[in-house]
């Protein structure tokens, strides 16, 4: 967010390319080594997030990201706003479920033969 409030695409892009590179490099070396492919997703996505997040909190203007405020009770949300954190995490684990797992399933239960047709 700060980055693009300082209009400094060029340290986005280049994030954004060091997490991919980082991101590619290490699912090859887990399909290589470990040759478990949904581990290898799970990892590198990971990375990806780690190397992504690490970028722009080396940048200057970094610090000027802060925490939440507090309510006055001293907490962060309300219990309702709880409430539809819980549903929306729910319904995108469910969602990730759905579609990525076709894919798994396909990759496990398949031959390479079967699945050109998907």
């Amino acid at each position: 967010v700060a980055a693009l409030l300082a209009q400094d695409f060029k340290s986005r892009a280049m994030g954004e390319g060091a997490a991919m590179m980082v991101r590619t490099v290490s699912m090859l070396a887990v399909v290589f080594f470990l040759d478990d492919l949904p581990l290898a997703f799970a990892f590198s996505q990971v990375i990806y997030s780690v190397v992504w997040v690490a970028w722009f909190m080396r940048l200057s203007h970094a610090s000027s990201v802060t925490l939440p405020s507090r309510l006055n009770s001293g907490c962060i949300m309300l219990p309702r706003h709880w409430n539809l954190l819980k549903e929306f995490s729910g319904a995108a684990i469910v969602k990730l479920a759905l579609t990525e797992g076709e894919k798994i399933l396909l990759v496990k239960l398949f031959t390479g033969d079967d699945l050109g047709v998907y």
